[in-house]
């Protein structure tokens, strides 16, 4: 059997250094919505012009139905739980056939399936923290949140009364410097670069593939849908996260242990 899945599972475990690039693909399936993907269905209710960082800082009332709409995601991201995809990259990691994870996803999954937090870069941030503008000081999501629901519109910094935001990148603002030279580091080092659940079309994460190639990696691409850079992959799978990952961990471990499969014959 030489199937792209056999190929692809046979690679992990030649290589030295795997990284995965993850996007929303690999969460919708936890009930995350996908930005770019589903307008209709919980984006779209919400003017994208009022998370726009200018608009947000400047502008009270975008501020103000900004927090609403973070407040509602929030609730998402807080009860949601790892699919059989995040799980399987946690077991990846753990059996030491990955060393990082770049993701583009705000939901903490990652650290929520086990994967270590300092294996993982997170590209756009996180939901799970709270920031003040103007003082630095960092709040649990969680406390601010509470404080929404209890019927704050606007929540302010209690040390300084400065502006609070979201530790997740807003429209027109640039990714930490400091964030986006680990994430070049780990993927020019890489020998293998699977990409996962992400359509590769917002920047920087979609140059990505580009530079792993570039350094002599071998690209994995699995999505649902195409993808700008599918023509430069190694590997090519378009089903879901959760279906593929299932069926390469699955192959992974007859290969690693060959005598517990022949066990259940």
């Amino acid at each position: 059997m030489n199937t792209v899945v056999e190929r692809i599972s046979l690679a992990l475990l030649n290589s030295r250094y795997t990284v995965a690039l993850t996007g929303a693909g690999i969460s919708t399936e936890s009930g995350i919505p996908d930005y770019r993907g589903t307008s209709g269905q919980f984006w779209g209710k919400y003017d994208s012009r009022d998370s726009h960082i200018s608009n947000f800082i400047n502008n009270s009332g975008s501020r103000m139905r900004c927090w609403e709409v973070c407040a509602t995601f929030y609730q998402l991201i807080r009860d949601a739980h790892p699919n059989l995809a995040h799980l399987a990259l946690a077991e990846l990691e753990q059996m030491k056939l990955l060393r990082g994870i770049i993701t583009q996803n705000v939901d903490g999954l990652h650290q929520k399936a086990g994967n270590r937090p300092k294996t993982i870069v997170e590209i756009h941030g996180t939901a799970h923290l709270i920031s003040c503008l103007d003082c630095g000081r960092k709040y649990a999501s969680e406390t601010i949140y509470d404080m929404i629901a209890r019927g704050v519109k606007v929540p302010y910094c209690e040390c300084c009364q400065g502006i609070l935001k979201p530790d997740t990148v807003f429209p027109g603002e640039a990714i930490a410097s400091n964030v986006a030279r680990r994430a070049l580091k780990m993927v020019e080092s890489s020998k293998i670069l699977i990409v996962i659940g992400s359509s590769l079309e917002v920047q920087p994460a979609a140059y990505l593939p580009v530079k792993a190639k570039e350094a002599g990696a071998k690209l994995v691409i699995i999505n649902l849908t195409s993808t700008p850079y599918d023509k430069y992959a190694d590997y090519l799978i378009h089903d879901s996260a959760n279906h593929t990952l299932g069926k390469i961990m699955k192959r992974v471990k007859s290969m690693l242990y060959p005598e517990r499969v022949d066990s259940l014959r």
